[in-house]
């Protein structure tokens, strides 16, 4: 049972207000203080909670049992408008506005988990989603501003949910690439990329092996790493090279080393340097078994070199008598002699006649000496593949400088390797602040010497 006061003073503001209250005459147990006071004695379920009666309580330790107390937490706040009125609460902040403060609210956002299981107790998270807490800080996602720790709030970090204290930016396009969904800028998404770190617009991938040829080490799967496999794009685990030139047999255009090249060679797997063909059947003297086309094969025929001959004064069989042969040791049917000195081709130990010896000669067939840019012992003049990356000439988009890679980032038909201004802005590599970034106004606005087009830093200064 609670006794409950009733202030006369109240009843008179209430009735001079123009309220009209209902005559009620207090039973029995009610009495009448000398100054003025009415208690009533009301019977109460919460008279007595979990067996404490709160006339035995005393709340803020002020003598007054709460019973009788008017303002049980002493905040000044007297308990019938107190949303915490067992609890000091002179602010009286409800951040849900439940009518519960804050301080005694056992779930202040109203989200349905309770403040001491929230990460956030203060802001609601979505209603049927987990708490996140991107950083594992101990602060959710929904209060946190700066969701991924990395030192830049949400509001300026363009990759809030990805640590990147000094975003990288691989492309320069201002994205980060911890957020970028192609971070290499060639228009390939980094889900579907088979290089994303590389610039691989066309995806090329030899050995089907879902790594472009960018970033591929071996690009034809042989097990052979592209750096010392003599055919990079051609499978040769054996690594055949018949002339020694250091391409592979396989992909090599001229396979035994005569300067001609097979698509056009009449003799593609026998040395034939001269091309002869002495019965005019298309097929080099060396590979054809009737040199002379009289239908009598050549371990049979006295004379290879003349036709339907029964006996013949030739020591090398080449139809020519041996007073008439500029090259009487060895076959020379055309008469062969490149430098016009009287000796055949086939026995002049100076075929050019530049004087310097076959043996000693980078490239015998073409007077003088040339140079030899990927120093094989070949002369420029007479390789075909002058800088040794294992791509023709023909098809090198930097024939003198090694480039297996062959990266154009111009797209100007000339290699990196070899371009003294990669990104076409008309400024040269050696001088220009993003040598691989079109930027032909030279930005720099923190003057680092990195262009703003290239520069990880001008990501967070722009944003």
């Amino acid at each position: 049972m609670t006794r409950l006061k009733l202030m006369l003073s109240v009843v008179s503001l209430l009735l001079i207000a123009g309220c009209e209250l209902e005559q009620t005459t207090p039973d029995a147990d009610a009495t009448e203080s000398a100054d003025g006071v009415v208690w009533v004695d009301v019977v109460e379920d919460s008279a007595v909670d979990n067996g404490v009666d709160p006339c035995a309580l005393d709340t803020d330790d002020d003598g007054i049992p709460d019973c009788e107390d008017d303002d049980d937490d002493n905040d000044e706040i007297p308990d019938f408008v107190d949303i915490c009125p067992l609890t000091f609460d002179p602010d009286q902040e409800d951040e849900d506005d439940d009518e519960i403060g804050d301080l005694c609210d056992p779930d202040d956002d109203n989200d349905g988990i309770p403040d001491e299981e929230d990460l956030c107790p203060f802001d609601a998270d979505p209603e049927g989603q987990p708490q996140l807490d991107s950083d594992d800080d101990g602060k959710g996602d929904s209060c946190d501003d700066d969701d991924d720790n990395d030192g830049l709030v949400d509001q300026i970090d363009p990759c809030p949910k990805d640590f990147s204290p000094v975003p990288a930016d691989l492309d320069g396009d201002g994205i980060p690439n911890a957020c970028d969904d192609d971070r290499d800028g060639d228009g390939v998404t980094n889900s579907w990329d088979n290089c994303k770190d590389d610039f691989n617009p066309d995806q090329l991938d030899t050995d089907n092996d879902w790594k472009g040829n960018a970033c591929d080490t071996d690009d034809d799967n042989d097990a052979k790493p592209d750096v010392i496999d003599n055919c990079p794009m051609l499978f040769n685990p054996v690594q055949c090279d018949i002339d020694g030139d250091g391409i592979g047999s396989d992909c090599d255009n001229d396979r035994e080393g005569d300067f001609a090249p097979d698509d056009n060679d009449n003799c593609p797997v026998f040395h034939n340097e001269d091309q002869l063909d002495s019965d005019g059947d298309g097929m080099g003297d060396p590979c054809d078994d009737d040199i002379d086309g009289d239908g009598v094969f050549n371990f049979e025929d006295p004379c290879d070199y003349v036709v339907g001959a029964v006996g013949c004064d030739d020591e090398d069989a080449d139809g020519l008598e041996e007073d008439e042969d500029n090259c009487p040791l060895f076959p020379n049917p055309l008469q062969g002699d490149l430098d016009d000195d009287g000796v055949g081709d086939p026995c002049d130990d100076d075929i050019d006649g530049d004087d310097i010896m076959n043996e000693d000669d980078n490239c015998r067939w073409i007077a003088g000496i040339t140079g030899d840019a990927d120093g094989d012992g070949l002369g420029d003049a007479c390789d075909f593949d002058m800088d040794n990356d294992v791509i023709q000439n023909s098809a090198d988009n930097c024939p003198l400088d090694f480039n297996p890679t062959q990266q154009d980032t111009d797209f100007d038909g000339m290699g990196n390797q070899c371009d003294d201004d990669d990104d076409k802005d008309s400024i040269l590599d050696e001088l220009d602040n993003c040598p691989k970034f079109y930027n032909p106004t030279q930005d720099d606005m923190d003057g680092d010497g990195i262009g703003d087009s290239c520069d990880p830093k001008f990501t967070y200064l722009n944003i």
